[in-house]
């Protein structure tokens, strides 16, 4: 897939110097005749280069709301609720509603909060876990119409309406589906305890709605049902505004939160997904699959206040950095999905003045990272260059596709064209989808080009520009995976954990923001290890640790093919840090321990990386068919195939012959998670021999993968057949 890119650079060169290098005869008569057969070879075999007819395959697209949506780029939340009167996260019900007075409240200002960051939608809680509403509603007491308050007389929802079309802002609505005073706590998704009060507290939730979208469904574009919601609502929505709002999560969901709070998107964040995992409501970016038959943009959201969502004095001592403001954007906004930032007015109705700082410096720091582009193209097909005229230091790069036609883009590589003409890669990716962003250590160039590898249909660039950022961008750096990393995503196991946030697997998840570490059962000097099981056999010579804190001493790293054998030992060491890199000895295991023999504290490692340059892309043998298999010269048999695919891409299957007695494939078919899965998956590459598996879906540990095969082979007493699995680049 990169003959397109190196056509079109070289038929710029040629043509380029046809015109300059008078000198050299040759190149002056030969380049015209070269260009021409060059053209000729890429209409023969370049059929997916630029020009080409598009393809007819039916992709998921947004609808209109979703993609008004999505262009906000930017939300606010505003949370506010009883508990914020408690110094709490939920309501416990023992404020006193006539001390919520609110003498300052100014909805003008949260506005002016969220437009100095650039958010283009406020999404508001109308009612938390406790029950409290914050607007005129005839389904409970509990309510702003018995606060201090305007008398009872006041209706913040109608005020914060009002305000975001004064400020020509969008509005998301928050109404939480449980009622700690029905007994649908925290989780039940809206059902009650006692199953009597279920009809009634239905009745509840369907009126809420009903009196906030008659009120304000021409300003409304979002409804949010924090971790699901089992009320029905069909009827509510279908009547008032159907599908020209977005829903995230529940029975309607068509817009999925990311996964986590901690502020990042997992890369790639594809907006698609299977239609049945959309269905079950709380489907989030783990479901991505960039060949999904639905469409629902992911939202990734965080708290200004590490990590509390609601005011208190105490709590704003934990405001979060710039810095961290800044990566959460690129993180988010930066991998294709909606950057939610979180707002907490205090208890006199106003967001604090150090908030307030804390979003003007955070917008005008956005603004100046993307104020002074370098360059820009946009347009169709598989490649686009930026061509500047002299030397130029970049080190920032946006891709935005018009996903309005779908995914289009599934790989690319941006490459940066060096002072002697060559071209070296900058970045390479997958999804692009609304936005992508990338940040990499400057480069100095005279042209920059984004290849597209992998498509489907004709890809529509939006936009490509180049920027050069100055000061610190460090933090921002994203580490692209080593082709030979073969412990990302593996199992892990530890002697010991400190808690659920700390557990073994949080060392090869790819998230230098997570780490293990062990509790205070571990005493001095705090021996203890961590084990990743890779799924099979493989060759290691490499490894990497991210243990920022150095508290280790002296370790050792040690491996085994089986649970039944001894341990060997393949590197010992002292301290790590947090840029370790160990070389040594070529070993094969299955099974690789990491144990901290003596260390100054309780150990915590961010990341373990274990390498095998070769062996990641050699072939790895499933299973090994006996002569004692074969029945009257016919053999079927199951071969379990998951620990091998890792995540979705493209595998060779190989059969083998190894005895002397003719040995045929006669049929193979494909199971995913016990299903037959269609015969498109499975193309051939040498009959009988050799084929290619599409693994399209996301691969999650509960993933099944079966072959079920049949055999066939005259009459011998050593049929074999061995059966081997790479990965296919």
């Amino acid at each position: 897939m990169s003959m397109p890119g190196t056509w079109k650079r070289l038929k710029d060169e040629l043509t380029a110097r046809r015109f300059r290098d008078t000198k050299n005869k040759a190149v002056l008569l030969w380049a015209p005749v070269i260009i021409s057969l060059l053209a000729v070879s890429f209409e023969v075999f370049g059929k997916t280069a630029e020009g080409a007819k598009e393809s007819v395959a039916k992709l998921s697209r947004p609808n209109a709301a979703q993609y008004e949506y999505h262009e906000q780029e930017r939300i606010m939340f505003v949370c506010l609720d009883p508990c914020t009167w408690q110094g709490r996260e939920y309501d416990n019900r023992t404020t006193d509603l006539k001390d919520m007075k609110l003498p300052k409240l100014d909805v003008d200002q949260w506005c002016e909060a969220a437009k100095l960051w650039g958010a283009r939608e406020i999404l508001f809680v109308a009612k938390h876990t406790g029950g409290f509403c914050w607007w005129q509603t005839e389904t409970t007491d509990y309510s702003v119409k018995n606060i201090a308050w305007k008398d009872g007389k006041g209706d913040l929802v109608d005020e914060v309406a009002k305000a975001c079309k004064r400020h020509g802002l969008k509005l998301g609505m928050y109404i939480y589906p449980g009622d700690d005073q029905w007994g649908a706590h925290i989780g039940s998704g809206g059902r009650t305890k006692d199953p009597k009060k279920q009809e009634e507290y239905n009745r509840v939730l369907q009126t809420q709605w009903t009196e906030m979208l008659v009120r304000h469904r021409d300003i409304i574009i979002e409804l949010w049902f924090d971790g699901n919601c089992y009320v029905p609502l069909d009827d509510v929505f279908d009547e008032y505004v159907g599908d020209s709002v977005v829903y995230l999560q529940g029975q309607q969901a068509n817009l999925r939160w990311v996964g986590t709070e901690a502020g990042y998107t997992p890369y790639p964040g594809w907006n698609t997904l299977g239609k049945k995992d959309l269905d079950t409501g709380v489907s989030t970016a783990v479901h991505g699959d960039p060949d999904g038959n639905a469409w629902a943009p992911l939202e990734c959201n965080t708290t200004l206040y590490n990590h509390h969502w609601f005011w208190s004095k105490e709590k704003e001592k934990k405001r979060k950095s710039l810095k961290e403001l800044v990566r959460f954007y690129y993180q988010s906004a930066g991998r294709g999905a909606t950057t939610l930032l979180n707002s907490t007015p205090n208890t006199d109705g106003l967001i604090p003045e150090g908030d307030m700082a804390l979003y003007k410096e955070f917008g005008e720091e956005l603004d100046r990272r993307f104020s002074d582009p370098l360059g820009q193209v946009e347009g169709r097909g598989l490649v686009h260059t930026i061509r500047f005229g002299k030397p130029t230091k970049i080190n920032q790069f946006m891709i935005m596709e018009d996903y309005r036609q779908g995914h289009r883009i599934r790989e690319f590589v941006v490459e940066a064209r060096t002072a002697d003409g060559g071209w070296v890669e900058v970045n390479h990716g997958t999804a692009v989808g609304r936005k992508r962003i990338v940040v990499f250590e400057p480069v100095e160039t005279t042209a920059i080009s984004l290849r597209i590898t992998k498509n489907v249909n004709e890809p529509i660039v939006r936009d490509f520009t180049v920027y050069f950022v100055d000061g610190d961008n460090t933090f921002l750096y994203e580490k692209t995976i080593r082709k030979d990393e073969v412990s990302r995503g593996a199992k892990a196991s530890a002697s010991d954990e400190h808690s659920g946030p700390y557990i073994a697997g949080k060392i090869c998840d790819g998230n230098a923001d997570t780490w293990w570490g062990v509790s205070t059962r571990v005493k001095a000097p705090y021996e203890c290890w961590v084990e990743i099981d890779l799924g099979a056999d493989f060759t290691i010579n490499e490894t990497a640790i991210n243990e920022p804190w150095n508290r280790t001493e002296k370790f050792r790293m040690e491996y085994r093919s089986s649970k039944d054998a001894g341990w060997e030992v393949a590197l010992v060491g002292t301290t790590m840090g947090g840029d370790y890199k160990g070389k040594f000895e070529p070993a094969r295991g299955r099974y690789w321990r990491l144990n901290m023999l003596r260390s100054n504290h309780y150990p915590s490692i961010k990341e373990w990386q274990l390498f095998s340059p070769q062996e990641s892309s050699s072939w790895q043998r499933c299973r090994a068919v006996e002569p004692k298999m074969f029945k009257r010269g016919n053999a079927e048999v199951e071969v379990d195939i998951s620990k091998f695919i890792e995540q979705p891409g493209q595998y060779f299957l190989r059969f083998d012959n190894p005895g002397k007695t003719p040995t045929t494939l006669e049929d193979i078919q494909v199971f995913y998670d016990g299903h037959a899965v269609h015969a498109e998956v499975l193309s051939v590459v040498k009959e009988g021999e050799v084929y290619l598996l599409n693994r399209h879906a996301q691969i999650v540990e509960e993933s099944k993968i079966v072959l079920k095969v049949k055999l066939k082979t005259q009459t011998g007493s050593d049929a074999k057949m061995e059966i081997s699995i790479k990965k296919a680049l």
